[in-house]
């Protein structure tokens, strides 16, 4: 859960960002935080799917040993 609480609001401040990008008003050093953003991003979401995925694989274990 603190991996989804944490990108959610990583997700919010980068939204807030790309519309001042947008807007012409984001330093390089802000763009750089955003591509930092985006990477953490994507390596908490494979973490998440390695997690389920071994999750998912317990409870289809267990459903076949009980079945």
């Amino acid at each position: 859960m603190g991996v989804i609480k944490k990108q959610i609001n990583l997700q919010a401040k980068a939204g807030q960002k790309l519309k001042s990008l947008k807007d012409g008003e984001l330093s390089n050093k802000e763009i750089e935080r955003l591509i930092e953003s985006n990477s953490s991003l994507n390596n908490d979401l494979m973490v998440l799917m390695t997690l389920l995925s071994f999750q998912d694989l317990t409870g289809q274990r267990i459903q076949e040993d009980y079945s």
